[in-house]
């Protein structure tokens, strides 16, 4: 099994939205150009606030198909 971890980071001054597709755009992209892979399991944590950028980190844990 691998792992494929994707880590955003949002500007301080960007908006949740525009991030939220950023983050789609990064695992929808990775996921097209890897067809072969079977999805074992997802993890996903947030961090960050008020005096820290918020951040994303999103945990794909897989099987390459035979």
């Amino acid at each position: 099994m691998k792992v494929k971890i994707f880590h955003l980071q949002r500007p301080y001054l960007g908006r949740s939205a525009t991030f939220a597709e950023r983050v789609e755009r990064a695992i929808n992209g990775w996921l097209a150009d890897h067809p072969q892979v079977n999805i074992v399991h997802v993890h996903q944590s947030a961090s960050g606030g008020s005096l820290e950028p918020s951040s994303v980190t999103v945990s794909i844990w897989y099987e390459e198909a035979r």
